[in-house]
């Protein structure tokens, strides 16, 4: 059965320094300290144009208190066929909407876990205003571990599953010269490997 993702955002070419600089220019977003740090350290290729289709997972669907814990979420994601996102989909999104928008209180990136300066695995988070900071969507980051807790009312995203590439799309093989490589069409779409 074909998932409709719920939000869906382009990659413009910018790379993740860009991306924070404009976040931090606009009025109304804000980056946590700790998220700010863990991403001056992360380094990922961006492609022009990639299309991100996200989905959700809510945290009533994985179960009560005891079994919300990031391993659990992952392996829903695998049995539902979800890959992984990319953390650049975490900062066009905020970008993209305001919280009230979006319709959770926190809308957590499963990307692969990026490591701060003690090699603590996070995940990127966008986050409603602080009650001191009304206009201020935050984009924050929140440790992860296999055995972490989520509460019931997050959102946790992932990449809608792959369509299989059409006939008429595939490469077609010069059998002249077979040592050619054919394209790696996964990495020109910018889809990550499913878990």
């Amino acid at each position: 059965m074909e998932v409709k993702p719920r939000w869906t955002v382009v990659s413009d070419g910018r790379s993740l320094t860009e991306l924070v600089a404009s976040l931090e220019r606009h009025p109304n977003w804000r980056i946590g300290l700790y998220a700010q740090e863990i991403l001056s350290r992360t380094r990922i290729k961006i492609a022009p144009s990639a299309i991100h289709d996200l989905v959700v997972i809510k945290g009533e669907e994985v179960g009560p208190q005891p079994r919300r814990t990031t391993e659990n979420i992952l392996r829903e994601a695998r049995r539902r066929g979800f890959a992984t996102p990319s953390p650049e989909a975490a900062l066009l999104l905020r970008e993209a909407f305001p919280q009230e928008a979006l319709g959770y209180s926190r809308v957590i990136f499963f990307h692969k876990p990026l490591r701060d300066r003690d090699h603590h695995p996070a995940l990127l988070t966008l986050h409603y205003p602080a009650e001191d900071d009304p206009k201020g969507n935050r984009l924050i980051a929140l440790e992860a571990y296999p055995q972490t807790m989520w509460k019931p009312t997050d959102a946790f995203v992932f990449l809608a599953p792959q369509k299989p590439l059409h006939k008429s799309a595939r490469p077609v093989v010069n059998r002249r010269n077979r040592s050619r490589r054919e394209p790696n069409y996964a990495r020109l779409a910018w889809r990550h490997v499913p878990m």
